[in-house]
């Protein structure tokens, strides 16, 4: 059973519309928190809309890292690619209101170092995604 599960996982990741979901939940996590604030998008409706869509996108990338550690369990499971895919997904934890205890929508941090690191992690995905 484990080789069925190997090679159904690897053909999903494989597949154009696993890359075109991934590719376009990648470019929504690094951007939305600020086109969110561009678009002055009003905090009662647009940041619960915002919290869902990125527990989703969260929900999706935690489904990558297990479907990529069966998928390609020597190439993929503990290496470099699996430490920033999952530092990247964690990262957006940051970013969903109920996991932070607040009301509010996406976080802007005091400590603008923190929320540069976070993003250069989600964009290193996004290069891995691609590359």
């Amino acid at each position: 059973w484990h080789l069925a599960v190997h090679n159904c996982a690897a053909a999903f990741t494989d597949s154009k519309f696993y890359g075109t979901l991934m590719m376009t939940s990648v470019i929504f996590a690094l951007f939305a928190g600020g086109i969110w604030i561009v678009l002055d998008i009003p905090d009662d409706l647009g940041n619960t809309v915002l919290t869902i869509l990125l527990a989703t996108v969260m929900c999706f990338f935690l489904f990558e890292i297990v479907l990529l550690s069966l998928a390609n369990t020597r190439s993929y499971l503990w290496t470099f690619f699996f430490w920033m895919d999952l530092l990247g997904t964690l990262s957006i934890a940051f970013e969903i209101s109920f996991l932070m205890s607040t009301g509010d929508g996406p976080q802007e941090s005091q400590n603008s170092a923190n929320t540069v690191l976070l993003r250069t992690a989600r964009a290193a995905k996004l290069g891995t995604r691609v590359g």
